[in-house]
């Protein structure tokens, strides 16, 4: 029992401390949790079962969810991995970008038909989170003076185009669970490994000091 209670103190304070990328498998289940919530909070709850997407389908909802909330995903690992080396004006970025994007909700809903309006405000979401996506990667790749987060969006891309092939190919829903922890359970193991080195390089500068 005290080995259990030291390892969940060490956690808490690792996440309290912002070290929450040494818990790949904490944050993956984290993650899940809240897609799924999300995703029910969406489907159930806003638009309700059955909802009639018109032409587009229910696999055009379930694609670009999955697209955007992953990506906000990688988006969160990378601010947790970067974070030590931003300056505080980047504080006022995120918040002209969260208003953006509700802009764009608000300009979807009106700019929809009155009979799809949920449709426009979800589409004005999607759109607007791709552009402050977007826009972050920018802003970090010339403040970091790092290609790295415009890699990690193009591996993103790559690997979530190949996710999409593989679940059409296989047409099974067992795939898509499979994938669905897989990829940012990868992720997530992978940052852990970069975080790894950064804290290591941080405290060799430290002890030169």
């Amino acid at each position: 029992m005290p080995k259990i209670v030291n390892f969940f103190k060490c956690v808490c304070t690792d996440i309290f401390a912002g070290r929450v990328l040494l818990h790949p498998i904490l944050l993956t289940a984290a993650f899940l949790v809240a897609r799924s919530g999300a995703f029910w909070l969406i489907n159930n709850a806003i638009f309700g079962l059955g909802y009639d997407w018109g032409f587009l389908g229910d696999g055009f909802f379930l694609m670009f969810y999955h697209f955007i909330i992953n990506a906000y995903f990688l988006v969160f690992c990378s601010y947790m991995l970067f974070r030590a080396s931003f300056v505080r004006w980047l504080k006022f970025i995120w918040l002209v970008l969260a208003i953006f994007i509700l802009i764009g909700c608000i300009y979807g809903y009106f700019d929809a038909h009155i009979n799809r309006q949920k449709e426009g405000v979800f589409v004005g979401f999607f759109i607007a989170s791709l552009v402050a996506i977007c826009a972050y990667v920018l802003v970090i790749t010339i403040e970091l003076k790092s290609f790295l987060p415009i890699a990690y969006t193009v591996v993103y891309l790559i690997s979530f185009s190949a996710s999409i092939w593989i679940v059409f190919n296989t047409q099974g829903n067992y795939t898509t669970m499979v994938l669905n922890i897989l990829c940012p359970l990868a992720w997530t193991f992978y940052f852990k490994y970069k975080f790894k080195g950064a804290l290591a390089k941080n405290a060799e500068n430290e002890s030169k000091i």
